[in-house]
């Protein structure tokens, strides 16, 4: 049995993931940080705890949008920050909240959302920071430079739905 238990995994997948941000992805590899995670896998299943895997991806998606640079999670809404995403001006950023509508829990069926601040411009990387809690979306935006140089801000996304979609 291996020496990983699913907690570990994701701690790993976390560590992993945050040295691919800081640009090392080859890191962990070469020095022998990576488990053999398809054995975990095997594992849990026969103990009855099958995973299943889902990608998520933006629907108009480029080049450096950095879409997933940051995550957060919350009764059934994803939302996942692109801080790269161009649609305000170079690297404006913005954030994308998906909701799970399947019905069965499984993220099969999706709807998108495409949030962006309304005064971002150029180089201010809205969303390298987020987070969801029911209707209200945190998003922040490092470089905005309306109060001074770099002085940076945060977005409260609110819906304001009467059904919340």
């Amino acid at each position: 049995m291996s020496d990983y238990s699913l907690s570990n995994q994701f701690q790993l997948v976390l560590a992993l993931a945050f040295l691919t941000a800081l640009g090392l992805p080859n890191f962990a590899a070469a020095n022998n940080l990576v488990p053999d995670l398809n054995m975990e896998r095997a594992e849990a299943d026969s103990l009855g705890c099958p995973m299943t895997e889902t990608v998520i991806a933006s629907s108009d998606g480029e080049d450096n949008d950095c879409f997933g640079q940051c995550v957060a999670l919350r009764d059934g809404s994803l939302a996942a920050g692109a801080p790269g995403n161009e649609d305000m001006g170079h690297q404006s950023g913005s954030v994308y909240v998906f909701q799970d509508i399947s019905g069965a829990g499984d993220w099969s069926s999706l709807r998108e959302t495409l949030l962006i601040a309304s005064d971002s411009g150029p180089l201010d990387w809205v969303g390298l920071g987020v987070d969801i809690d029911g209707r209200v979306v945190v998003a922040g935006n490092y470089y905005d430079d309306d109060f001074g140089e770099r002085a940076g801000a945060v977005y409260l996304f609110v819906d304001t739905s009467p059904a919340g979609d």
